[in-house]
């Protein structure tokens, strides 16, 4: 199960408020408890999808930080690369991210009231979030879209290639 965990690193730079980071652990057996769980979990930092925030991701408050923060766990969650998601926001014609469609909610249910230092969120947290009808809707959207825009450029390579 993944589990992804953020905590505040002082620096000389900032030692009041620290650097916010994320880590993404990757645990067998039992889910995790705490934060201090995770010390021998298999981890790797999170790749951050830079889209609404010159500054870096955060949390705490309803801003770009924390919109960038929710882009980056669910392009993970989902497998999505930073660049299939930027495409996505970028572009009406592109393929659609899940990322990109969910971040503004994750952001606000997860990322905006978190005020603490340390935190977790687990995969199985997020499988559940994502089960709420209002998500399901928005995936179901998002793949008849996506059907939508497969046909619609077949019917242009169809055109191109009579056009030849």
């Amino acid at each position: 199960m993944k589990v992804y965990a953020g905590h505040r690193i002082r620096t000389l730079d900032n030692p009041s408020r620290g650097e916010p980071f994320v880590g993404v652990h990757d645990v067998l057996g039992r889910p995790p408890t705490s934060v201090d769980d995770l010390v021998t979990c298999e981890c790797r930092n999170l790749t951050v999808v830079t889209y609404h925030s010159p500054t870096g991701i955060e949390w705490g408050y309803a801003g770009s930080g924390p919109a960038d923060l929710a882009l980056s766990i669910l392009a993970d969650y989902f497998g999505e690369t930073p660049q299939q998601v930027q495409v996505a926001l970028r572009s009406l014609w592109s393929a659609r991210s899940k990322a990109a469609a969910l971040h503004q909610r994750f952001k606000e249910d997860f990322l905006a009231q978190e005020r603490r230092d340390e935190w977790q969120i687990r995969a199985d947290v997020i499988d559940a979030w994502l089960a709420s009808p209002s998500n399901r809707t928005c995936l179901e959207r998002l793949a008849e879209q996506d059907a939508e825009l497969a046909r619609i450029r077949e019917l242009d390579e169809e055109e191109r290639g009579a056009s030849d």
